[in-house]
């Protein structure tokens, strides 16, 4: 929509499709890594310090599942004399985007805002910013629910390492511990282990205390997060939980694939479940069975003998964390069949 406002003003806009050799990007096959997609950034950032008034204002879009493209951000936007005023989180874009597949399953976009850096503030120590990020990220995030948003664990990572900018910036580079500067690097990294420690452990252990382990693990680290895992990155999750990948297989929730952890298809978790001993069934094992009925077309014929309140419960909890509406109708229609001789057929 740009070239076709702006073509016969700017030559730049003259190409029919976007330019990609000047893209500021990291692509491999692009033969662009870490450092060029730095460096470009920084370029980006230092001609809009050079353009914008000092009481100016820039302002930009940004979300991202990995600390290293955060740390390239920040670094870029300290280099070039900027600070980071505040960070507001935003649902910008629809889950089905191209622009976020494969995100961390994130649907936040942070509006940054900058101004210019015109003095220098006192040192800081980095475990007060630690304890105040995460009081700030916290109070986010619980805005956000409270509203009706749908917060993964990418959306806990994107608004923490909005509040981490918003805060570190003010004080760079006189960030310190043990009188020894913080570095970005180590301040973005730490600020991952408080969304894997602190805010998924509580969302685990509240879960675990609502459900039963396996489906505690599975809505928390599992769910809403696309087909397949990492198997480092979900290790790293799982370590502070007394819950181990072995465990996520042992309960017929995953299976290891090279060095994905892939979550199992309704078919072959149905198979899993029918072999299981009726105290080995869970909340989650009868979330999911229902819904192999339902596309199975047997829902009505069968849905008496795997629905209870759990399983509601669960069917909930997974329509709000895979973002389906058809799970929260498929939870209200069990909830109005338990207890019913006779079942009519699910048709939402």
């Amino acid at each position: 929509w740009l070239r076709d406002a702006l073509k016969d003003t700017y030559d730049c806009f003259n190409a029919r499709y976007t330019p990609k050799s000047g893209e500021v990007v990291k692509n491999t096959t692009q033969g662009k890594n870490e450092e060029d997609f730095t460096n470009g950034l920084e370029r980006i950032f230092s001609e809009s310090y050079r353009k914008l008034k000092d009481e100016g204002i820039l302002v930009f879009t940004f979300h991202h599942a990995k600390t290293e493209a955060w740390a390239s951000v920040l670094n870029s936007v300290l280099n070039s004399g900027f600070y980071i005023t505040a960070v507001y989180p935003i649902n910008a874009e629809m889950n089905t985007s191209t622009h976020i597949h494969e995100q961390g399953n994130i649907e936040y976009d942070m509006i940054i805002v900058c101004r210019k850096r015109k003095e220098e503030l006192g040192e800081k120590s980095w475990e007060e910013l630690h304890d105040r990020i995460y009081l700030k990220a916290k109070e986010a995030i619980k805005d956000l629910e409270k509203r009706g948003g749908r917060i993964t664990q990418g959306d806990m990572f994107v608004v923490a390492m909005g509040k981490c900018l918003e805060e570190y910036s003010k004080y760079y580079p006189n960030v310190v511990r043990n009188g020894e500067q913080v570095d970005v690097e180590t301040a973005i990294e730490e600020i991952r282990e408080i969304v894997d420690t602190q805010f998924m452990g509580g969302r685990f252990d509240e879960l675990e205390r609502k459900f039963d382990t396996p489906t505690a693990a599975y809505l928390s680290f599992v769910a809403g997060r696309g087909d397949s895992i990492s198997y480092n990155t979900l290790n790293k999750e799982l370590q502070q939980r007394a819950v181990a990948i072995e465990n996520l297989i042992n309960w017929d929730l995953v299976k290891k694939k090279g060095n994905q952890i892939v979550k199992l298809d309704l078919d072959d978790r149905a198979e899993k479940i029918e072999g299981k001993d009726a105290n080995e069934i869970n909340a989650i094992d009868r979330a999911h069975y229902i819904q192999y009925l339902k596309k199975e077309g047997n829902l009505a014929k069968e849905i008496g003998k795997w629905a209870d309140e759990m399983a509601v419960k669960a069917l909930e909890e997974l329509g709000k964390v895979e973002n389906k509406e058809e799970l929260q109708e498929l939870a209200e229609y069990t909830e109005k069949k338990i207890g019913e001789s006779g079942l009519e057929s699910f048709t939402g």
